[in-house]
């Protein structure tokens, strides 16, 4: 690197040293980051399933125990299109996806 030349990448690493040249390397190779609306679907959907599994299909107790309406449970099991008399006697019901 000389004076008053443009710094490059490389003049970087070398001048900040090994840890900084690590930080930087594992910056360039970061996981994408997830679409944050299907991740939340998912997350919701699991949870519905799991509050319907414990309460073996019952929609009122399931969405008092997830602390949201009867309303709004309806409309999420409709959503994730299941079916609450199946999770009575199957306990895998739900994890599959329709």
């Amino acid at each position: 690197m000389s004076l008053g030349s443009p710094i490059a990448a490389q003049d970087r690493k070398e001048s900040t040293g090994k840890a900084a040249s690590a930080f930087m390397d594992a910056g360039e190779q970061e996981d994408p980051i997830p679409d944050l609306d299907e991740t939340l679907k998912r997350l919701e959907r699991e949870l519905i399933v799991r509050a319907m599994k414990r309460t073996k299909g019952n929609q009122a107790k399931a969405a008092k125990a997830l602390g949201i309406t009867d309303r709004i449970m309806g409309l999420r099991v409709r959503k994730y299109a299941l079916d609450p008399k199946e999770f009575g006697s199957n306990p895998d019901h739900g994890l599959q996806r329709p």
